[in-house]
């Protein structure tokens, strides 16, 4: 089992996607990526090329209430919806020959969608390689079954504990116990298919009360057979922090420097709402269009696009408020 610590250096990036996608590469996918990356570093504010890279909301809804989640105890009054295995469809024959990688999932869970499984079909009949975050309470074993015969890539499962006390402070409304019998019951599955796929991710929010479980977590994860270990700061709490508000100057200036949504990836919301990139996904200030009104390719390069990638480019005009990327979240 490999331990990680997330992070957002270009390099490690490249490689956790690269994993995924180079089992999906076809000629035609190549190229368009070694035609986009060049119009990238040059901060081209029209790109001739398509998206490779996919953030798909399947459901808006989240049975958990976590700190810090939008779709949580957040402010933000969002609507709950799962998108159609149609709407999807309709993605993947406008783009689908491009896209590498497919994250089905933004801020809801995305296993209360009934078309997750074919949803993943319909990618992997487009050979895209797919993602799935979860927290595990709606797995079920004919679930599992179906996610592994669809071809899933990657499964990320969400466990912030190696007990319920601790756990259940992170991921409030969270049943630990539940959550480890169907991620044993997906192994189990896992196992007697004899697949090496997905890839199974154990994604830990390290705070201050579970910290000390780490190491037992860990343990519990490689007896599993788990791929990676993820650990990842504690999002709910970092806006209170004076040391992450003196950081996070230096982190936004590096981020502006390496980000990399405007040129490479598109996310969707499930009512077909696009949006530049997944942390301002759900935020209805930053929608672009909607999938009603025009397609991802027609989009790409229209004008709110273009004015959003050199808007980009000249940092000043970010400096003014101006561009999407304003402000960012990350």
């Amino acid at each position: 089992m490999k331990k990680r610590w997330m992070n957002y250096r270009a390099l490690d990036s490249f490689f956790r996607h690269f994993k995924i996608a180079w089992r999906h590469l076809t000629v035609k996918k190549l190229a368009n990526v070694a035609f986009v990356l060049p119009q990238y570093f040059l901060r081209r504010p029209k790109v001739f090329g398509r998206p490779f890279l996919l953030k798909v909301e399947s459901s808006s809804f989240c049975n958990l209430k976590c700190d810090g989640c939008r779709s949580g105890k957040s402010n933000l009054k969002l609507d709950d919806g799962r998108m159609t295995i149609g709407l999807y469809k309709s993605i993947l024959d406008d783009i689908g020959d491009y896209i590498l990688e497919a994250a089905l999932y933004v801020w809801g869970e995305p296993l209360s969608n009934k078309d997750i499984c074919g949803m993943v079909e319909l990618s992997n009949q487009r050979n895209i390689g797919t993602v799935i975050s979860t927290n595990m309470h709606f797995m079920t074993e004919s679930m599992a079954r179906g996610l592994i015969n669809a071809g899933l890539d990657k499964l990320i499962i969400a466990i912030d504990g190696a007990t319920s006390e601790s756990y259940e402070k992170v991921r409030a409304g969270g049943d630990f116990n539940l959550v480890m019998r169907n991620l044993e019951t997906f192994v189990r599955c896992k196992r007697e298919m004899n697949s090496a796929l997905p890839e199974i991710e154990w994604q830990y929010i390290r705070t201050d009360f579970n910290k000390g479980e780490m190491e037992e977590a860990q343990k519990t994860a490689a007896r599993l057979g788990i791929n990676y270990f993820n650990t990842i700061p504690d999002w709910s709490s970092r806006e209170n922090s004076a040391t992450t508000q003196k950081n996070r100057v230096k982190a936004y200036k590096a981020k502006r420097k390496i980000c990399r949504w405007l040129w490479f990836a598109i996310a969707v919301q499930w009512n077909g709402d696009i949006y530049p990139c997944c942390h301002v996904a759900n935020n209805p200030a930053r929608k672009f269009r909607n999938l009603k009104e025009i397609k991802i390719s027609e989009i790409w390069n229209d004008s709110i696009y273009v004015n959003s990638r050199r808007k980009y480019a000249l940092r000043n005009k970010l400096n003014k408020g101006e561009g999407t990327c304003f402000r960012c979240p990350v």
